[in-house]
């Protein structure tokens, strides 16, 4: 560019533009070096910079001991345009600087924080975001650490200066978790709108343990270290008694959390009625998973959140999770997904549903959503017999399906993970859909192949007794 500066048509006869013009490029290839970094050494950047800079002192230089003649005029001209553009763009940074301010001020780029424990509220806290985010009465963006926070330093600024309401996913446990008190204490700091989401199996702290706190400051060391004592943890404990709250059922279903949602937004507060999810008699694909376990009916909705995409084209193909109290399945169920969470195969309600998928010849891929989870051994089948056969008459066919489930490979669907970020679970949703709608790798679950499979074993096993015996009976008659 700086050997076309000579010869472009207007630039030929004024040196003086020439001069201008080469130094506007420099300036512009040293900004733009600085910033893109082309080359892999730091050493060779700086290189590049320093002669860069080198040659723009030598052209200035240069054109001190140059006669312009007659170019005065226009190298006035063009030097007050420059000035212009340089006063113009100083007043458009400052103007857009203060209005980014107040923007920040009144519209906060986050609308709603989830303050949630990772272990007791983690997929409900991605359940909630998905929810949120469809709402159109949402104006901003849903805060889930796993996804939006890049550096932990700055947490608490998202909370103080950046979110307009914190909502606290109040679980069993999470007014023992450091880092969500110190997000609530920001929040009383800086008059941050506080809800509290109560979910099932949550107590408020009693004064006992608010004020047994100040026996174990050790457990607030890593709030310590940002300015937050134990005493302002206390303090914010008692304040929350009498927060706003949104009280959720012991029955989760789409329905009540849409509702909640719309609570969340519109300013209401109380609890929110039971309303049960409905299935089309017509779905083909049916999400099997324990409901008295909260985290893993959360995984079931998040799963077929990130599922639907894959099936569109078909609305009966559309993943749905099978309501509490379904002990059927539509009879156009074509394929089982089973949410494997602990201690899912020894509640009566989960594996009767299994049975029932059993019974319609199904194809199945379990889902691996807890990491406590423990595939069936031996030993573990045999204490459960007793729930078998509150299942079923033949508890020995229940147990032999359970263990049928898991002759295909399982895939691990977390959302209640901290490294399971939207890109992850879409990755892992991906690979679920693909597994479904590749039908040859599919294992089948058959209770009439089992009880089959089972009786030409026995047969086989007679079979081979009768021939044992009849041989042990030659060899007498020889001897």
């Amino acid at each position: 560019l700086l050997c076309l500066v000579p010869v472009l048509p207007g630039l030929r006869s004024n040196k003086a533009v020439q001069v201008i013009v080469m130094a506007i490029l420099l300036v512009a290839y040293i900004v733009l070096q600085s910033w893109l970094k082309p080359w892999r050494s730091e050493l060779a950047n700086i290189a590049d910079a320093v002669m860069t800079s080198s040659l723009l002192v030598v052209l200035l230089c240069s054109a001190m001991f140059t006669d312009f003649g007659d170019d005065g005029n226009a190298l006035g001209v063009l030097s007050l345009a420059i000035f212009i553009v340089w006063v113009s763009a100083g007043i458009l940074v400052a103007g857009t600087m203060i209005v980014m301010r107040l923007r920040s001020a009144y519209v906060k780029p986050f609308k709603f924080f989830l303050c949630h424990h990772k272990v007791g509220a983690g997929s409900m806290a991605r359940l909630l975001k998905q929810i949120l985010v469809k709402n159109k009465g949402v104006r901003g963006g849903v805060f889930v650490d796993s996804d939006d926070l890049k550096d932990l330093d700055k947490l608490f600024d998202y909370v103080g200066s950046s979110t307009d309401t914190l909502v606290i996913l109040c679980s069993p446990h999470i007014m023992s978790r450091p880092w969500c008190l110190g997000e609530m204490v920001t929040a009383r700091a800086a008059n941050v709108n506080t809800v509290k989401l109560i979910l099932p199996g949550f107590h408020e702290p009693s004064e006992d343990i608010i004020a047994g706190m100040a026996h174990r400051p050790t457990d607030f060391d890593c709030l310590a270290k940002l300015g937050i004592d134990v005493g302002m943890v206390q303090d914010t404990l008692r304040w929350l008694t009498h927060a706003p709250c949104i009280r959720l059922g012991e029955e989760l279903s789409l329905n009540s959390l849409d509702t909640a949602a719309d609570m969340l937004i519109s300013g209401k507060r109380g609890a929110v009625p039971a309303i049960q999810d409905d299935i089309a008699p017509g779905s083909k694909i049916v999400v099997i998973v324990d409901h008295s376990n909260f985290d893993a009916v959360c995984c079931a909705f998040v799963l077929c959140s990130f599922l639907l995409p894959h099936f569109v084209q078909d609305p009966n193909e559309i993943p749905v999770v099978l309501p509490r109290g379904h002990g059927r399945l539509p009879a156009s169920t074509q394929s089982v997904l089973f949410i494997c969470s602990s201690e899912a195969f020894q509640q009566p309600e989960f594996l009767r549903c299994v049975v029932a998928a059993a019974d319609l010849d199904v194809t199945y891929v379990p889902i691996l959503a807890d990491d406590t989870f423990r595939f069936p051994t031996q030993e573990w089948l045999k204490e459960q017999e007793h729930i078998a056969a509150e299942v079923s008459g033949e508890p020995e066919e229940v147990l032999d399906i359970i263990l049928s489930v898991f002759t295909s490979i399982a895939i691990v669907f977390e959302p209640s993970k901290y490294s399971s970020t939207e890109l992850v679970l879409t990755s892992k949703a991906t690979e679920v859909a693909h597994r479904l709608k590749t039908r040859s790798v599919l294992r089948a679950l058959s209770r009439t192949a089992l009880v089959a499979s089972k009786q030409q074993s026995k047969e086989s096993t007679a079979v081979k007794d009768s021939e044992e015996f009849e041989r042990d009976d030659m060899c007498c008659e020889r001897v």
